[in-house]
Order: C-alpha cells, then structure tokens, then sequence
C-alpha cells in the first residue's frame, strides 16, 4: 500500500486527514480518543441540580368555579369523552341529583365562563348534563353516622328537594310535607314549567324520593313538627332563592353542614375543606366523602384561565364520533327523553372540551423530557426527582396547565 494512501496524523493537534476513501490505522495511538463508560451512571443524581420543581397538580376548570350546584363539569366530560358513560354520569349525579332539571333551566353560568367560548364556540354544558342525567349511574356512599336523625322538609321545590336527597344519603329519615297534591313546588309554576314538561320533572323528582323520601300531602301542624323531629328545613328560609340552580346547590350546603355539626366536626374547617374555590356558598359533596373518610383529593382551587392554555399543544376536535360509542350510551338510558341526535351531539361536544385543569394523558411531558425521567402507568405519570433537573419543559408543553413548578427550596421548606 502507498503511502499516499495511508492515514496521515499531524501532531500534536492528532487532525485527521483522510486522503483517500479507505482509512487505515496502524497503531493503537492513532485512534481518536474515546471516553467510554465502565458502569452504569445512575449513581449520578442529577436531579441534585434542580432549582426548578414540577409537579402535576389537578385544578379547577372556570366552568366548575361558576357552577352554582357545585358539578364537577370537567371530570364528568372528560369521562364522557375517555368513552365511560357510567362514569360521567356518576360524577355528576354524586354533586346534584336533579340534573335533569338543572340542564334544562339553569341559567348557564358555567357555560358563559368557558374557555373554549374565546377560541371559537363554548361547550353546550347543559346538553351533556341533560343526556347524563338519563344515564345509569352509581350513589354517592357516605360513611354511616352514629345517631340517624329525623328531618322534616316542608315543601317540595328544588331546594327541599336537593337537601331531602343529601339528608337521605346521609343516613338520616327524611319525611317530606307538600301542601299540593304533586311534588315539585315552584317547578310546576312559570316558563320552567314548560321546559320540564312531557314526564321530565316528575321523573326526576321520583329518583329523589322513590324507596328513600317519606311524603305527606296536606297540612301539617307545627307542634307536630317540634315533637317528632330534630330539624324542620324549607319554606321560608327558601323562598328566597329565585333561580333553580342556586336553590339545588343551597339545599345541598345546608344537608353537608347540619350533618357535619351532628358528627361533631368543626364548622369551619369543614367549609374550608369542602367548599368550591374560594366561593363558602358552594360546597362539595364529594369532598365531604373524602373528609369523612380519611382521604385526602389532590386538587387545586387554582382556576385555570384561557391564558394558561397552551392552544399549540391541543388537539382539534374530533369531526367524526363512533356509532358504537352512541349505542353505549343508549343503552344506559334510564328513560327515554333524548335522542340519538342528542347522544351524538354530546359526544361531540365532549370531543371539543378543552379539559382545563385535568390530564387527559396526552403523553407531551413523558414524549418531550429530555432526560426521560417521567414515566407512566395506564394514564398516571410520575417524575424520578432523583434525575429530573427542574428544566420545566415538561411544564411549558402541558396544553392543559396541569404541570406546576416550585422553586426546590420552598417545596422542601413547604413538605
């Protein structure tokens, strides 16, 4: 071989010039220097670099802020969408039990406050509830209490009704005095009326009662009310409450709070525990549940605002729904007040819900870490702090401001 054909090395720089296509090393110096790891670098903690902490952090949606019933209107769309009818109806039948009430004439708060409203067109919020509340679902169990108390609910209208349904779930024996021959009070009056009309409020109001509410029609004597039972609620203390959906979420703040005061629970930390952002008029009772079972929710009142959206990262909506997910929900109908047209529409409306505040597992934070120290399990992501070095892009590409940061030093000052 020539030696214009052989690699030359030029020291000290060790340059490589290649004259040729055919590269010939003669000597174990001429080698390019290569460092090559003996062991596995896990020993490397390189999340002791950290100044930045993210941390997935569950909040809340405007919609669920300004939802005077106290829905979980996010969750119960998004179960509709993840194709779990059952579910989505469940969460929101677990805050209001009259939703098929509340979807036809509540004055839509949380539809005027909803985020996609400033991308093109808000979610009709009040055509999914009133598809789920025909959905077969499953009850709210709470705890049993120790002394079951005898309530009297005087009245019969959407407050009454909403404390009568929390009261029962409760453990407590409700007995129901309606003057009227029908149940329904202030329902049955006015342009409501109209819209509850064809079976619709007399079968909500039969979920309420049936096999759980005892009912007397007629007059009722006061010192009869006194004698036989622990509390009287309604009539005057209600009859304030001009809209519907204010009314459902007053009645289930007065059960949520008299049954706190009877299991000897302090009354504010109780509505400090339990009630919706910083709003003490709205109350959860899904967080009462977790209050008095020892569990803990891991959630944010913090309202995620169109601001906060990452829109690059969200997906279209999805033109197209799959009959099969239609027939599903069909064949969870209780009753037989809304359509197929109604059940594609819904679902489609799901498919356009930003979610706010919730993962939907949309795999950005685990796709983009650099140092691919988040995992994940059937939807649930975890971040190995050992190796994560706080760059926070995991945070920057949530669509759904669901990823918060922390400076290091205060989250162990805080934990």
């Amino acid at each position: 071989m020539s030696e214009d054909s052989k690699l030359k090395i030029r020291k000290p720089s060790r340059e490589l010039i290649q004259t040729q296509q055919q590269v010939v090393l003669e000597k174990l110096e001429d080698y390019p220097f290569k460092s090559v790891a003996m062991a596995s670098t896990r020993s490397n903690l390189t999340g002791l670099w950290r100044y930045w902490r993210p941390y997935y952090l569950t909040k809340r949606a405007p919609c669920d802020a300004h939802c005077p019933v106290g829905n979980q209107i996010a969750d119960f769309i998004q179960a509709l969408h993840a194709d779990n009818p059952r579910q989505a109806a469940t969460i929101l039948h677990a805050e209001n039990p009259l939703p098929a009430i509340t979807g036809r004439v509540c004055h839509r708060p949380c539809e005027r406050n909803c985020n996609r409203r400033q991308y093109d067109k808000g979610i009709d919020i009040h055509a999914v509830e009133t598809v789920l509340a025909e959905v077969q679902n499953d009850a709210l169990h709470f705890p049993p209490t120790r002394q079951r108390r005898t309530v009297a609910v005087i009245g019969s209208g959407p407050a009454e009704l909403s404390f009568a349904h929390f009261m029962t779930s409760l453990h407590h024996q409700v007995t129901v005095f309606e003057a009227a021959a029908t149940l329904g009070g202030s329902l049955r009056e006015g342009p409501q009326a109209r819209r509850l009309a064809g079976g619709v409020l007399d079968a909500a109001i039969e979920r309420v009662v049936s096999g759980r509410v005892k009912v007397s029609h007629g007059d009722v004597a006061p010192k009869e009310l006194e004698r036989d039972y622990d509390v009287v609620f309604g009539n005057s203390e209600t009859k304030a409450l001009r809209r519907v959906s204010e009314a459902i979420g007053y009645g289930k703040r007065a059960a949520l709070l008299l049954d706190a005061e009877w299991r000897g629970l302090d009354p504010s930390e109780t509505l400090a525990r339990i009630q919706v952002g910083s709003n003490s008029q709205i109350l959860s009772a899904m967080k009462y549940r977790a209050l008095l079972t020892g569990q803990e929710i891991k959630r944010s009142e913090e309202i995620v605002t169109y601001d906060k959206l990452n829109l690059e990262f969200l997906e279209p909506p999805a033109p197209y729904v799959e009959p099969s997910h239609i027939d599903q929900v069909q064949s969870l109908l209780a009753a037989d007040f809304v359509s197929r047209d109604d059940v594609d529409h819904v679902m489609r409306e799901a498919g356009r819900c930003f979610s706010c505040g919730r993962c939907n597992s949309c795999d950005n934070c685990w796709i983009y870490c650099p140092d691919a120290c988040i995992s994940r399990d059937e939807g649930v992501y975890q971040i190995d702090y050992d190796y994560c070095k706080g760059c926070t892009l995991c945070a920057a590409v949530c669509p759904r401001d669901v990823i918060s940061i922390i400076e290091e030093e205060k989250w162990n000052k805080s934990s």
